[in-house]
This record gives C-alpha cells, structure tokens and sequence, in this order.
C-alpha cells in the first residue's frame, strides 16, 4: 500500500470546505445526485431555510457546492451530511463526515502548532530570529522544499510562524525544531521539544481516556447491563466492581 508524504498529507488536510463538498458531489451517482438536490428545497434543519428549487434543479456539482456555501456559510458541510442521510444515502454521510472530523481536528491541532511556534519565535533575540529565518531557504527537511527568502526576510513572528504552518502543516513544530539545532540555537530547542513533548502527552492522555470510556462502554453492552456510577466510584472502579460480581463464587 503507497503512503503519502507529509507533503502530501499536508495538502490533502488543507482542502477547504469547497474541496470536501465537491468531492462528495462527484462521488454520488447520477440519481441520487438529483435525490440529494431535491430534498434541499424540502427540509427543516435547526433554523436554515431550505434552498429554492430553481437554484439548484439544474446545478451541476461545482454550482451545487456554490450555493451551499452561499447559503450556509460554515455549516455546509453539516447540513450536507443531514440532508444526505435525510435520503439515505448513509454512505456518502459517513464519508463526509469523517473527512469533515479529520479537518476540524487537523485545524485544532494547526491552531496549537502556531500558538507554540509564535512563543518560541518571540523568544529569540533579534539577531537569532533573524538568523532563522535566513536559515529557513537555506535547509532541506524531509521532502519539503525551502522557504523561499523574499517570504520571510522581513516577516516579524506571527508571519514567520504562519509561512511555517503553509509550508510544512503539522511538521512545522520538526522542522523548526531542525532549524534551531543546525544554528545551534541549542536552549530555544529544548525550550519548544518540551513544549511540543507537553503538547503530546495532553493529546495522549485525552486519547486514553476516550479509548477507556469505549472500552467499558463496549464491555457493558456485550454483557447486556446497564452500570450506574454512584459518585463514590470513578469510571473504572464501578466497572471493575461490576466484572467482579459477575465472577463465580468459590466459597464453600
């Protein structure tokens, strides 16, 4: 199976909301494409209006995709996920909505990214940043080409910071981070690798509870019981106390 470069993983999660409704669209068979713009015109969803039927009766994906983002701006892609299923079309809503999760997580793990990257750049002194950025059209990382000068020979933080997420996405943190030892700015990298190691150990932890919540979730439903947490018992302690009843008693 072919992997994607972090090149190419960083375009594939930079597509906009455009991309992802397009692609979607496009995917539909040609039925089902004029099920899905029907049903705009006949549905009821929080408090958007439905489409005029005229707008899109004879739309083609890319006009289809215009006048959802027209006229529901950031929700498009979740009124398109609801009127898909609306029609059954359960498939291409679960697609959607996967694509649509990764996004949204993508760019919350960007927004992390820039809040760390725009501290430790204003922790250089001046000629060290200045001395970075130089660095950055002169170095290679992984198969990402360098940054070219004119981008950020006069940028301040926040710009640099930003060409750093446009270039490399959510390798930004690395290559910084490369950037910094081959200048041997060796104490601003160990300042940001802790930052970044912090950073990880939080999304880790959020990631083994989630996993844990599951777990017990999925071993109650298989065992057909429903646990009531007395406020007396953490998660794991009441589950643990109901596997325990379950088990046979060996006394006498």
């Amino acid at each position: 199976m072919a992997t994607c470069s972090p090149q190419d993983t960083h375009i594939q999660n930079s597509r906009t909301i455009g991309d992802l409704l397009c692609d979607s669209l496009e995917d539909l068979k040609e039925q089902d494409f004029r099920r899905f713009k029907d049903k705009l015109s006949d549905f009821s969803f929080d408090d958007l209006s439905p489409v005029p039927r005229g707008r899109v009766e004879n739309a083609d994906c890319i006009a289809t995709k215009n006048c959802l983002i027209d006229t529901y701006g950031g929700k498009a892609l979740e009124l398109t996920v609801y009127v898909l299923k609306l029609v059954k079309l359960m498939g291409p809503a679960e697609d959607l909505q996967k694509k649509a999760d990764e996004k949204d997580t993508y760019l919350k793990n960007l927004h992390t990214i820039g809040g760390l990257l725009c501290d430790s750049l204003e922790d250089l002194k001046e000629q060290d940043f200045k001395r970075f950025k130089d660095k950055l059209s002169d170095f290679s990382f992984e198969d990402f080409p360098p940054i070219p000068r004119g981008r950020v020979e006069n940028a301040d933080c926040i710009a640099t910071k930003k060409c750093l997420i446009d270039t490399y996405g959510e390798k930004a943190l690395e290559a910084t981070l490369n950037a910094f030892k081959l200048l041997n700015l060796m104490g601003p990298a160990e300042v940001l690798q802790k930052n970044v190691n912090e950073k990880d150990a939080k999304i880790n932890s959020k990631k083994n509870i989630k996993e844990k919540d599951q777990s017990y979730e999925e071993c109650n439903a298989r065992l057909g019981e429903s646990v009531k947490l007395g406020t007396g018992y953490r998660r794991s302690d009441a589950s643990c106390l109901f596997l325990s009843n379950l088990e046979p008693s060996h006394s006498g």
